[in-house]
């Protein structure tokens, strides 16, 4: 397995894919975003993905922020996989 903090260049339609499928499992009704929309918008977003080969298994995702007293970030949207 791998773990790594996720690039917009290196989101593909498999990674999409795979992470819509993904995303059912935290909330099967929701209206996603796909995830280059996330990471493009004002450099606001990071994502860090699990991948057990060629197979998305997880994410987490932090929204990062300023405020007076500095840089912040909240955890949002973490997510394994069933299998895992």
């Amino acid at each position: 397995m791998e773990i790594k903090l996720i690039t917009l260049n290196e989101v593909t339609s498999d990674i999409q894919s795979q992470l819509t499928e993904l995303y059912k499992q935290l909330n099967a009704d929701l209206t996603q975003l796909d995830i280059a929309s996330a990471l493009s918008d004002y450099n606001t977003t990071e994502a860090v993905i699990c991948m057990d080969e060629d197979k998305l298994v997880g994410i987490a995702m932090m929204a990062k922020y300023k405020v007076v007293s500095g840089h912040k970030g909240m955890i949002e949207d973490v997510v394994v996989s069933f299998d895992y």
